[in-house]
Formats: structure tokens, C-alpha cells, sequence
């Protein structure tokens, strides 16, 4: 199950974010620092976590990260569309890469 932490500093290392989150009791996978297009680095931080039965509490129970309150915890952006093959121009598949 992955999760969008905002409004975490940009100077916060992720290896500290993983750790607080299993402190808290949380089955943190990955964490992970989202970047802008240019590349730079954005106050958004893609949380992985184990699948148990507690998981989708982590959106109810999460109040701090870090000692960091006012954070905001969402399900990543999907899109609601099948993606386009460019040859065949037909949905629901693409190319292997």
C-alpha cells in the first residue's frame, strides 16, 4: 500500500522519516523523496508499506512525523484512464520495454 506524506521539509532525510515511522509502529517498506520535474526536491514523500490488516489506519492515526505536526497523509494520484498503444493506437496496452 503506498501513501503521500505533504509537508515534509526538504531537509528531512528519508532514512529518518522510515525510521520514526516504524517507531510509531507503522510496516514501512520504502520511503521515498518526490521531485518536481526540473528536479529538484518537493515537500512530498511516497510512503510504501507492508500489506496487513492495520495499514489503512496509518490515514486515521498519523498525526506527526519526525515531531513535525500539520502533515497531511493521501493515496497517491491515479489516473482514470487505460493508457494508448502509439502504434495501433488501441487502449488497454503498450509496448514492452
Amino acid at each position: 500500500m503506498k501513501a503521500v506524506i505533504k509537508g515534509i521539509p526538504v531537509e528531512l532525510e528519508t532514512e529518518d522519516i522510515k525510521n520514526d515511522l516504524q517507531c510509531q509502529g507503522h510496516p514501512v517498506h520504502a520511503v521515498h523523496r518526490m521531485h518536481r520535474r526540473d528536479g529538484t526536491a518537493s515537500g512530498l514523500v511516497l510512503s510504501i508499506l507492508n500489506k496487513t490488516d492495520g495499514v489503512p489506519d496509518i490515514f486515521k492515526k498519523l498525526v506527526s512525523v519526525c515531531d513535525l505536526s500539520g502533515i497531511t497523509l493521501e493515496t497517491p494520484y491515479k489516473r482514470g484512464i487505460l493508457g494508448q498503444y502509439h502504434r495501433c493506437q488501441l487502449y488497454g496496452h503498450s509496448a514492452a520495454n
